[in-house]
This record gives structure tokens, C-alpha cells and sequence, in this order.
């Protein structure tokens, strides 16, 4: 294909809506290849089943003409190294607010939705040696960042890092400030389980479903002693589930916020329940006793016990949908990008991918459909909408 060599509006974007608010922190006068060309790039390798900078240069090289349909790509393509200095260039907190504008912007979510938190370590964006040493004797941590994922839709609509302070608070402060979280439930594990973030919640109109564990010892011990206190009537719901070779029961139980004592409760704004799960786990082929597994919640929904029961399995979608396929089907955790801010850039970069592949697309698995871009153009383009 013949490269266009029509100069491009100064305003255009192509594919990436948005993008130039974020930053290009090259001087210009020497710059070969411009921002979105390497981000989109970037992107298209993702979809197509390339993990690292140097199968994303391969996969420039070879996807040209491609390329092209979208970009001018004057220069060719990036080598892995240019590809792996602009990532680390590119300022993580734009790159992040740029990810979360553009999925506002194309995805709506249904009222009602349940929106989970979770944090994630990058696993390889530090070596393991460094990560066994004292920061105070040349020790270097994984690089973390807080995920949130619209369970419903399958739409990942945000991260934060919170590398610097390890504060996952904060970092889901700062996601619940830059979504719209009206009418939405936000769930979260007991990291979560904050006054300032319960607060903040309810000010942007929306409700919580937390995790609550001994690392809040007043309440935790309050609220097993309620779910102990045979006099108090409780509301009840069982679910049992069986295969992959277990049998596994779970029931819940859920009592008003109202029956635990005051000076215990006045901290955790809104809150209206407090939810009990026994899950009790068999081998179906040892003939051991049942495991069994209590956990407690907090939420300020008035929802019924058998709703909420669901709300809470749904939680778990963060790691099963997002974070197990970042890992296994991305290779995340073995991603080796480690200098600047290349790791936490390249996982926004995952994310958009995940965001063009996975919601609403039926019983395709994420990995066939990465194979299918890797294979046709014509699959590739259907993606970008060409």
C-alpha cells in the first residue's frame, strides 16, 4: 500500500478520541514518531496478542501497510526501544484521566450497575531480588495501581497508581471523584473499608458493598457477636453449588446496621446492613470434612438478603474477568517493563484493549478473539470500527 503523505489536520486523533491531552514529553524537533501513532500501535499489537515491546515492534514492522489505514507512520514503525522510552516518558496520572475520559465517552452503563475496586501488584515491573530488600538498602517495589471494573458490562473504567504513597485508598478516592458513580453500588475488600471513601461514595450518590475484617476490630467483633446472638432474627439465603469436583454451600444472613451499638456504627456513614456468608467447601472425591469460611460486609443497601448475596458474588468478577485474564491472557504479571513509568502506562494500554474485546462480545473467549486479530486484517478492522 502507498503511504499518504498528505499532511494530517493538526486536530486529528484517529482512533484514540482525546488523546492529545495527554502530553508528549519528547522535544518536538526530534520527534519521528508522533504520540498516537506509538500508542495506537500499541493498542493494535495488544489486541493481536503481542505482550511486549519487542513483539509490538514485530508486529509494526509487519502490519504496515496496515497501520497506515489509521496513521501516516512517515517513519516506519518504533523499534522496541523507542517504544519502551516513550512509555516510560508518558505521564501515568494523563495517561490514566486520557483512559478514563475516552471510556465515558463510548461506554454507558445501566443504572444500578455494580462498579468493584481492587488493588494489583505489577508482579514484573521490579525484579524479585530488589523486591526482598529494605527500601532503606536499594530494595525497589512492584509498581501498584487500582483497577475498577463495571461488572454487568464486562467495561474496565479506570485505574490509579498508587506506586508512590502505596495508598489504595487514595487511589480509589481518586478514581470515585473522576467517575460518575450515580446510582451505582461500588464494592470493594476490606482495604477498602474507609470513613472517607464510605463518605465519598454516598456524597456522589451512590452505595457501597465492602468487605469488613479484624483490621477494623470494634466493628468486626461487634458485628460477629450480632450474627452470634441467637435472639436476634436474621435474614436468610443458601445457595449450593457443585463441580469441578466440590461441593460448596454458602448462606448468608443479614441484619439492619441498627441492632449493633451506636458508638460501634457512628463512623461508617450510611450504613444500613451487615451481611454474615458461611461457605462450607467438600472434596467430592476425599471424604474430609466440609471447610468452613466466615466473612462479613457492610453496605448501605436495603436490598434483600438474596440481592445481596449476589452483589457480593459479583465482586469477584474484578479477578476473574480483569485481573486473571491481565495476567494470564496479557501477561501482566510477567511483563518485564520496568523503567519510568513504562509498566503502569502499559497497563492502561491493556485495558483499552480489553474494552475493544471483551464487552458484549458473546461466548468468544478473550483469547481466541486476540488470536483472530493476530491472524486477519479484516477480523482487526472490525475492531477499530473500519
Amino acid at each position: 500500500m502507498e503511504q499518504d503523505k498528505r499532511p494530517l489536520p493538526s486536530n486529528y486523533e484517529g482512533p484514540l478520541t482525546g488523546i492529545s491531552a495527554v502530553h508528549d514529553p519528547r522535544y518536538a524537533t526530534i520527534t519521528h514518531y508522533p504520540l498516537p501513532e506509538v500508542l495506537f500501535l500499541l493498542l493494535a499489537a495488544s489486541v493481536s496478542h503481542c505482550d511486549s515491546a519487542i513483539q509490538v515492534a514485530t508486529f509494526g514492522q509487519e502490519k504496515l501497510d496496515w497501520l497506515r489505514q489509521f496513521y501516516p507512520y512517515r517513519h516506519g514503525a518504533p523499534s522496541h526501544d523507542t517504544i519502551n522510552r516513550i512509555l516510560s516518558l508518558i505521564n501515568p496520572k494523563e495517561f490514566q484521566n486520557w483512559f478514563m475520559q475516552w471510556v465515558a465517552d463510548r461506554f454507558e452503563l445501566t443504572e444500578g450497575e455494580m462498579l468493584a475496586l481492587d488493588g494489583k501488584r505489577l508482579a514484573g515491573s521490579a525484579d524479585r531480588m530488589d523486591q526482598s530488600k529494605k527500601k532503606s538498602a536499594g530494595g525497589k517495589f512492584a509498581k501498584i495501581v487500582v483497577n475498577c471494573l463495571a461488572v454487568g458490562s464486562g467495561v474496565v473504567l479506570g485505574q490509579y497508581d498508587v506506586s508512590h504513597k502505596n495508598d489504595e485508598l487514595q487511589g480509589a478516592r481518586d478514581l470515585i471523584h473522576a467517575l460518575d458513580i450515580e446510582g451505582k453500588c461500588i464494592s470493594g475488600d476490606a482495604n477498602f473499608c474507609g470513613r472517607k471513601l464510605l463518605e465519598l461514595i454516598l456524597e456522589q450518590k451512590g452505595d457501597y458493598m465492602m468487605a469488613l475484617k479484624a483490621k477494623s476490630p470494634k466493628l468486626h467483633g461487634a458485628v460477629r457477636a450480632a450474627f452470634a446472638n441467637e435472639g436476634l432474627e436474621t435474614a436468610d439465603y443458601v445457595t449450593e453449588e457443585k463441580g469441578h469436583g466440590r461441593q460448596e454451600k454458602r448462606v448468608y444472613r443479614s441484619l439492619p446496621a441498627s441492632v449493633l451499638p451506636q458508638a460501634v456504627t457512628e463512623s461508617y456513614v450510611g450504613l444500613c446492613q451487615v451481611v454474615e456468608t458461611c461457605r462450607s467447601r467438600r472434596e467430592t472425591r476425599k471424604p474430609d470434612e466440609a471447610s468452613v469460611e466466615y466473612h462479613y460486609y457492610l453496605t448501605s443497601l436495603s436490598d434483600n438478603v438474596a440481592h445481596l448475596a449476589a452483589r457480593i458474588r459479583d465482586h469477584w468478577a474484578i479477578e476473574n474477568s480483569l485481573h486473571h485474564v491481565l495476567d494470564v491472557e496479557f501477561g501482566e504479571d510477567a511483563s518485564r517493563s520496568r523503567k519510568g513509568n513504562a509498566a503502569v502506562n502499559f497497563s492502561v494500554i491493556r485495558k483499552v484493549a480489553i474494552n475493544y474485546l471483551m464487552p458484549g462480545k458473546g461466548k468468544v473467549g478473550i483469547k481466541e478473539q486476540r488470536m483472530r486479530a493476530a491472524f486477519s486484517d479484516q477480523r482487526r478492522s472490525e475492531i477499530f470500527g473500519l
